[in-house]
């Protein structure tokens, strides 16, 4: 069995390459978006033929990449040569019940709203940029995490996961949440810009368990920025009771404050407008 380095070597090795899928596709939706040139009605067609089939194809490659790299740290921990499902991957309207089609356009439906509400066309193109964006990028994070629990929940093994904090920055919610197991049938929660990578759990065997002083005083720190108050001991107050998981209506489980409201399936509106 691999030590714990080697283990965080494939941990790192699948994050950055997940994070330069989803640059990578982010980059060309905005060239596609930028391209028109006009944003007229008769111009959403044309940007769906092409977005479309671009945003489909890094699903899947999504999903194949976390199908591979759980395969490789399940091998380790059980012995045996990777084993990938090579089950189908989850993309499109399997993600959130709403014709992608549909979810593309959205960007156009928020470009109308802000130029309806008279700002200026900049800030409602800038809007409409960051729609599409944040479309793109929770598509890629639903195709990672529905990949995720179809592969742990086909291995009787697994007993749950945890949350692996990847790239050089994480909000405060994802540090909390990473100090904390999952039960293997309960989809990650996610938030907006959400790219957190998932660590099987086998026994007693927690790959993304990383106890160390820096990440200690990362939890605390983020708990005082995101929360105002922080201790060193996480009873008073209690970490736990700072996090909830909201069931969003489209885009499933979300992470956020107790504090925080979150949009609920009463909230949407025939996946038109609502949503991201």
């Amino acid at each position: 069995m691999m030590g714990a380095r080697e283990q965080r070597a494939i941990i790192g090795a699948y994050a950055q390459t997940t994070g330069q899928m989803r640059a990578s596709l982010l980059a060309v939706l905005l060239t596609l978006w930028r391209g028109l040139g006009s944003w007229r009605d008769g111009d959403q067609a044309g940007f769906l033929r092409a977005a479309v089939p671009q945003a489909l194809g890094a699903q899947r490659q999504m999903a194949s990449l976390t199908d591979a790299y759980l395969a490789a740290l399940l091998a380790d921990m059980r012995g045996g040569p990777p084993r990938p499902t090579g089950a189908p991957a989850p993309t499109g309207a399997q993600l959130r019940g709403v014709d992608p089609e549909v979810l593309y356009a959205r960007p156009f439906r928020t470009l109308y709203a802000g130029l309806g509400d008279d700002k200026p066309f900049e800030q409602a193109m800038a809007d409409a940029e960051r729609r599409l964006l944040h479309v793109a990028a929770t598509d890629l994070q639903l195709a990672k995490t529905h990949t995720a629990r179809q592969v742990l929940d086909a291995d009787p093994r697994v007993t749950g996961y945890r949350r692996v904090l990847v790239g050089s920055v994480s909000c405060g919610l994802c540090v909390v949440a990473s100090t904390q197991r999952y039960r293997k049938e309960n989809l990650l929660p996610i938030h907006p810009g959400c790219d957190c990578a998932v660590a099987p759990i086998v026994g007693d065997t927690d790959p993304g368990q990383v106890i160390n002083e820096p990440l200690l005083e990362d939890v605390h720190d983020a708990i005082a920025t995101t929360f105002g108050k922080a201790d060193r001991g996480g009873r008073a107050p209690d970490y736990r009771q700072f996090l909830v998981t909201h069931e969003h209506g489209e885009i499933g489980p979300v992470l956020a404050r107790t504090r925080d409201r979150f949009t609920g399936p009463g909230d949407l509106t025939g996946g038109g407008a609502g949503g991201d």
